[in-house]
């Protein structure tokens, strides 16, 4: 990649990126999807387990609720892996969406995007959704 690259702002402008600013986003990126472990398939095998997340001075324990895969429609590029994983959580904190930090006993530690998408009485639903070529 060129020492310099271009990104399209909010407003469709196109602005020039150093490789500093960009090089963060690439190292975590490729060290996600390097990572086997973030698998439809491993994932399932630990439903209904519990994961972490440090915040702050607390661990925050989200259960795994489901696994849920897509299969590939016909004009999509193949060799696609395609799912989302629903936790259930507390009902405080509720964790903004973002890039956290995830412990598991078995899965070890990686970085995770997850969203909130519902509050219910006893818990909060979070998804993150994986989508990337195997």
């Amino acid at each position: 990649m060129d020492a310099r690259t271009t990104s399209k702002t909010s407003k469709g402008c196109s602005r020039a990126l150093s490789e500093d600013s960009v090089e963060p986003y690439r190292r975590t990126t490729f060290t996600a999807m390097q990572n086997e472990k973030l698998t439809e398939e491993n994932f399932a095998q630990h439903l209904n387990t519990k994961f972490f997340i440090s915040l702050d001075e607390r661990q925050v324990e989200l259960e795994l609720a489901e696994v849920k895969g897509y299969k590939s429609q016909y004009k999509e590029q193949e060799g696609m892996e395609r799912f989302s994983i629903y936790f259930n959580g507390p009902t405080e904190p509720i964790l903004p969406q973002g890039l956290y930090s995830m412990d598991h006993e078995l899965m070890n530690s990686f970085e995770i995007f997850i969203v909130p998408i519902g509050r219910m009485e006893t818990n909060v639903r979070y998804e993150a959704v994986f989508n990337y070529l195997k």
